[in-house]
């Protein structure tokens, strides 16, 4: 008669052998659901929901309405989310990224390379609605829209805002950002022709940007010259277009100083993109947010964290330890043994099973 271990491990295998072309992180998870009796097809999305219900604000008020969506929100409650750190960011959801010892790029000096310790880091979310990710991304685009302000000649600058007080009365703050889109697409196309004419390339950078009432206003940089009279005669064609501004060089260097930091102009509806440009303008900010740390294999591996039922601690050791035959950085393990001992209360779970330190021993 075949034991229950026996047939939990043979289980386990068959899972292996079933998922050979899976990587070396996933065959470990396998090996590691099977033999604390957990099952690896709940999915991470349902543990850890971006927006979790009955969240708190300084409002006072609930994020989870029952039959509210974000798009019903108000421009204060928008806001107030966008003041608070992505729920998701830096969590176990998104897993942590271990990148064990190395030397790396040498120089002149050093020809071998300075020598690195391996570390395990949280892994960012790098959303604009995060309030811990919002900055770093701030400034990867301002570099970015430096870069290209350079390259492609964008030396005009002009701002479209909202109509006034009648389309304010009968439209809500999120209405503004559809009229404005379909909007800036006619005009886009106008002065795409226009630059045809002129035998140049239209190359624009659009930032949609929030008023202090919540109210859409567009900055567009572009590399034709546009006449503030052409712009006027576009603007009376559409209802939602309001007051026109074109500005030099100059000042698109100082709102790209001032202007282009102000936190509360970043809080769009989550439907609406940040930035949008044509096609010969490539601004890529997430890809040189995502650490090479999370792409080089040869370097650093990413560990993903399922729960419940396995402490964090166990999937971190055991699947570094799969993966590369010894333990995880003892500053890390040191860290968590601290924890626990320094913990009051409901004590954190750690490499003890179950999160319970045990009980002293009496030596004869």
């Amino acid at each position: 008669m075949v034991s229950e271990t026996t047939n939990t491990d043979s289980s386990a295998f068959i899972s292996v052998r079933k998922n050979v072309h899976a990587s070396g992180t996933e065959r470990a998870l396998i090996l590691q659901e099977h033999k604390h009796g957990v099952s690896h097809e709940i999915g991470l999305d349902l543990l850890h929901p971006i927006i979790q219900p009955q969240r708190q604000t300084s409002l006072d008020v609930s994020f989870d309405y029952p039959g509210l969506s974000s798009e019903d929100w108000s421009f204060e409650q928008l806001s107030d989310f966008y003041k608070h750190s992505n729920i998701i960011c830096m969590s176990n959801a998104l897993g942590v990224n271990y990148k064990h010892s190395h030397f790396d790029k040498g120089d002149l000096k050093n020809l071998r390379g300075r020598y690195r310790g391996s570390k395990i880091n949280r892994i960012l979310c790098s959303k604009f609605h995060c309030d811990r990710c919002r900055l770093l991304l701030k400034y990867k685009l301002k570099t970015q829209i430096q870069n290209a302000l350079v390259e492609h000649k964008l030396y005009t600058h002009f701002v479209v805002t909202t109509a006034g007080t009648n389309y304010r009365d009968t439209n809500d703050y999120i209405q503004s950002y559809f009229d404005m889109s379909k909007a800036w697409n006619k005009i886009r196309k106008i002065l795409s022709a226009d630059a045809k004419k002129q035998g140049k390339q239209f190359s624009y950078i659009c930032l949609p940007r929030a008023q202090r009432n919540g109210y859409c206003h567009l900055h567009v940089l572009t590399n034709v010259y546009i006449p503030k009279q052409r712009l006027k005669d576009i603007s009376n064609l559409y209802f939602n277009t309001g007051f026109i501004s074109i500005k030099s060089n100059k000042d698109i260097t100082k709102y790209l100083t001032n202007d282009f930091m102000k936190d509360h102009e970043f809080y769009i509806p989550f439907s609406r993109r940040h930035y949008s440009c044509s096609r010969n303008i490539k601004l890529k900010i997430y890809d040189e947010i995502v650490d090479e740390d999370l792409v080089d294999p040869e370097t650093s591996m990413h560990i993903n964290l399922r729960p419940p039922g396995i402490p964090i601690v166990d999937q971190i050791y055991e699947q570094i330890e799969h993966e590369f035959g010894y333990p995880p950085p003892f500053d890390f393990l040191l860290a968590q043994f601290t924890k626990t001992l320094t913990s009051t209360g409901e004590k954190s779970k750690t490499f003890f099973v179950d999160g319970k330190i045990p009980p002293k021993q009496i030596l004869p």
